[in-house]
Formats: C-alpha cells, structure tokens, sequence
C-alpha cells in the first residue's frame, strides 16, 4: 500500500496525459514487481548492469543502519543515479547483516500495510 500511495502521484500524471488505463494498470503492476524485487532477500547480481539497476543487495544497504549507508542508495529503479551523484555504495557482507530499519510490534504491522 505504502508503495502504491508513493507511486500515486505518477499515476494520476500518467491520467492526467491521457495515457490510456489499461496501460496505467500495466506500470502500476510492474512498479509493485520492482517493489518486491527490491525488498527480497536474493542475493542476486546483474554482473555491469548492477551499475544500471537496483537488485536486493544493493537496495538492502539502503535500508542498513550501518554509519557508511546512512542517506546511501536512493534509487528506485535505477542505481546509476546513486553513482553519478556519488551517493551509491557497494553492499558488502557487512551491511547485509547489520540491522536494518526499526521494528514493528507485531499488533501494529496491519496498520502499517494499510497507512493508518
């Protein structure tokens, strides 16, 4: 849900140019794929494309609370943005098991899907 109301904006532009409906379901569908590829635990690499876009790793250091990945990995999609504007760094085994994020009790994990 989180992901759809971050993308919303995307989607009533898309409306907005009367690109057809059926064509805006499509990029929704394939913006929540992108979301769960992104935030699964696969240790996946692309070999060079990994310069070009986001995999598992590279985003889960994003989400690292090590002090080197902190305001790190922003891309959504694609990872060349983070190395141009020199915000990219390399998961490493470090970070992929540093903790990450906060927890959530898990009483209040319905409302956080949901957004309330």
């Amino acid at each position: 849900m989180n992901s759809l109301i971050i993308r919303l904006p995307y989607l009533i532009a898309m409306c907005m140019f009367a690109i057809p409906a059926s064509t805006v379901a499509v990029i929704a569908i394939c913006l929540g794929a992108v979301n769960f590829w992104v935030h699964s635990n696969l240790d996946v690499s692309l070999g060079p494309l990994d310069y070009i876009f986001i995999t598992p790793p590279f985003h889960r250091a994003h989400h690292s609370m090590a002090e080197i990945a902190i305001d790190r990995n922003f891309g959504n999609i694609f990872s060349c943005w983070d190395y141009i504007f020199d915000s990219a760094v390399n998961p490493t085994d470090e970070l992929n098991i540093s903790e990450k994020g906060f927890e959530i009790e898990s009483k209040t994990v319905v409302r956080q899907i949901i957004g309330i």
